[in-house]
C-alpha cells in the first residue's frame, strides 16, 4: 500500500510508457499523467447534483 496511489502503463515488452499517479488528499478524484517524467495531463471528476461526470 502505497501513498500517493501510483499506477503504471506499460506497452507488450513490458516497458514503463506512462504513470499515473493519485492525488492523496482530495475530496473529488485527481489524478497525474507523466510520460517519460514529465506531467501531461490531469484528470479531475466534476461535482454534478444528478449524475456523474
Amino acid at each position: 500500500m502505497k501513498i500517493p496511489k501510483t499506477f503504471s502503463i506499460m506497452n507488450a515488452t513490458r516497458d514503463e510508457v506512462a504513470l499515473i499517479t493519485k492525488k492523496v488528499f482530495s475530496i473529488l478524484p485527481k489524478f497525474f499523467v507523466e510520460v517519460n517524467g514529465r506531467e501531461v495531463l490531469t484528470i479531475k471528476k466534476e461535482f454534478s447534483f444528478f449524475k456523474a461526470r
